[in-house]
C-alpha cells in the first residue's frame, strides 16, 4: 500500500513498453475504449471521479524520460489527463470523435499519457478513454472504468496501489531447470521454422495522395441470440470461441483472394496474461498481455472446425511463462540492436508471419447497472497504422450478452474494398453458423 504521500519511483521501461514508446514515435499507439451511457453525465463530478479513481495507480500520473539511450519511466503521486466535452450543441458524431481519438498521438514526452472526452447526444452520452499504448491496454481502461463509475455513483473509493513493475520481473516458472530448458529448446525450434515460412499478406493499396497514415475501424453487434448460438455451438465442438472466430475470418480471407491453391495464413492473437503473472494483477493499469502466432494452410476443402481447433491448440500452448519469456528476449535483443525505429519497424514487420491480428477479450466484467447510470455497450479499438502495412485488427468483446467484433486497419496501406468484403464474408459465415 502506498503512503498518503508516496515518493516518486524510477525504472527502465520493460520490452513491450519501449516498443509502444519507440512506435510511438512514427505513428500514433492508442489504446481506446467506448462506453455507451443511457444519459448525460455530470462533467465536474465525472472529472473528480476520473481524478480521484487515476490517483490510485501512479502509472497515471507517470512520465517517461530518456536517459543516456535508455527509456525511464518516472512515477507520480498525481494522475495527469486531458479532458474534453462535447456538448449536445456542438452535434458531434460519437464514432468520428473515436476516429479522432485513435489517431491523435499521445506523445511519450508529451504534457500526459492518456485523455478522456465526453460525446454527448440528444439520445446518450459516450465516454471515450484513450492511453498510449505504453502504459496500458484495452483490459487496463476497462478496471479504471469499473473504478470511475463506483466512485461517481458513490459505491466505493479507490484503493491506493504500487508503481507496477515491468512484466518481465513478473514471470516466474514453476518448472524444474531441465523442464525450462526443454521448452526454452521448442521455442527457438518453432522460432526458426516460423522463419522460413511466407505466409499469405493482404493486398497493399494504390500509392495515393494522403495527409499521413492513420486508422479506421468498424464495429459489428450481434444480438443476444446470435451470440449465444455461436457460444453454445463452439462448445458442443470443443472449440474456443476465439479459435471459433479465427477459423471465421481465415476462410473469409482465403475466398477473397479467388485462389484455388492452398494458402498459409497466419494468425496473431493477443493475450491477457494479467492471471498467468506472480501476484494478483488484475486491478492494474498497466500494459499487460502478449502475442501468440499460429499459421494453418488453408484451402477451399479446409475443415472449418479443424481450423478452429487449430487456432484454439496454438493459442493454449503457447499460454505459458517460457513463451512469455522467450518473446521477451527476442524483443529486447530487437530493441536493443535497432536503434534507429525506423529500421526497427522493418525488421518487426519482416520477421512478422501474421495475415491478421485477432484477440477475443472475453465477457467484460464491469455491471451495466449503476443506479442512475446505466450503459449500454462498452468496446475496445485499437489503432493499426504504426504497422506501416496492409493488416487487419479484430477485437472480439462480450458485454450485455451481444458479442462485438471490431476490425481496425491502418490507412493509406489497406484496400478499403478489401476490408469491406473480407468483414462481409466472415459476418455471413457467423449468421450461417447462428442459425
Amino acid at each position: 500500500m502506498l503512503p498518503s504521500s508516496p515518493q516518486r519511483t524510477t525504472r527502465p521501461l520493460g520490452s513491450g513498453e519501449e516498443l509502444w514508446v519507440r512506435l510511438g514515435e512514427i505513428a500514433s499507439n492508442n489504446a481506446l475504449v467506448v462506453v455507451e451511457l443511457g444519459a448525460e453525465l455530470e462533467h465536474s463530478r465525472l472529472r473528480e471521479a476520473i481524478q480521484s479513481a487515476a490517483d490510485a495507480h501512479p502509472i497515471l500520473g507517470a512520465r517517461i524520460h530518456k536517459i543516456a539511450q535508455t527509456y525511464h519511466i518516472v512515477f507520480g503521486d498525481k494522475a495527469r489527463f486531458g479532458f474534453t466535452v462535447h456538448t449536445k450543441e456542438a452535434a458531434r458524431d460519437w464514432q468520428q470523435v473515436v476516429h479522432e481519438e485513435l489517431n491523435t498521438a499521445l506523445p511519450w514526452d508529451g504534457p500526459h499519457l492518456w485523455r478522456v472526452t465526453v460525446v454527448e447526444s440528444l439520445q446518450s452520452s459516450h465516454l471515450i478513454l484513450c492511453s498510449n499504448h505504453a502504459i496500458g491496454d484495452g483490459m487496463s481502461i476497462v478496471e479504471l472504468l469499473r473504478s470511475i463509475f463506483a466512485i461517481y455513483t458513490g459505491a466505493t473509493t479507490p484503493e491506493s496501489k504500487l508503481p507496477p513493475p515491468a512484466m518481465e520481473s513478473l514471470y516466474k516458472s514453476r518448472h524444474s531447470f531441465v523442464q525450462q530448458s526443454r521448452h526454452t529448446l521448442g521455442h527457438i525450434r518453432n522460432f526458426l521454422r516460423h522463419r522460413k515460412l511466407a505466409v499469405y499478406r493482404l493486398a497493399d493499396a494504390p500509392l495515393v495522395d494522403s495527409e499521413g497514415p492513420s486508422s479506421s475501424f468498424e464495429t459489428h453487434l450481434l444480438t443476444q441470440e446470435e451470440s449465444k448460438s455461436l457460444q453454445s455451438l463452439a462448445k458442443q465442438k470443443a472449440v474456443t470461441l476465439h479459435g471459433l472466430l479465427c477459423a471465421a475470418m481465415v476462410m473469409a480471407i482465403y475466398e477473397d483472394s479467388q485462389t484455388s491453391s492452398r494458402l498459409p495464413i497466419g494468425v496473431s492473437t493477443v493475450v491477457n496474461i494479467r492471471g498467468d503473472l506472480k501476484g494478483d494483477r488484475s486491478r492494474d493499469f498497466a500494459y499487460y498481455v502478449a502475442l501468440t502466432d499460429g499459421i494453418a494452410d488453408v484451402s477451399a476443402d479446409k475443415d472449418f472446425w479443424t481450423l478452429a481447433a487449430h487456432y484454439s491448440t496454438v493459442v493454449h500452448e503457447q499460454r505459458n511463462k517460457e513463451s512469455y519469456r522467450f518473446q521477451s528476449r527476442i524483443l529486447r535483443l530487437l530493441l536493443a540492436k535497432h536503434k534507429d525505429t525506423k529500421v526497427l519497424l522493418h525488421t518487426l514487420r519482416d520477421r512478422s508471419k501474421s495475415t491478421v491480428m485477432i484477440t477475443n477479450l472475453g465477457r467484460i466484467d464491469v455491471p451495466q447497472d449503476w443506479g442512475a447510470l446505466q450503459i449500454k455497450q462498452l468496446f475496445t479499438v485499437p489503432s493499426t497504422h504504426a504497422l506501416g502495412r496492409p493488416y487487419i485488427v479484430l477485437t472480439a468483446s462480450t458485454f450485455a450478452e451481444q458479442l462485438r467484433l471490431t476490425f481496425s486497419y491502418g490507412l493509406p496501406f489497406t484496400q478499403k474494398e478489401q476490408v469491406e468484403r473480407i468483414i462481409r464474408g466472415m459476418r455471413a459465415k457467423l449468421e450461417r453458423l447462428s442459425h
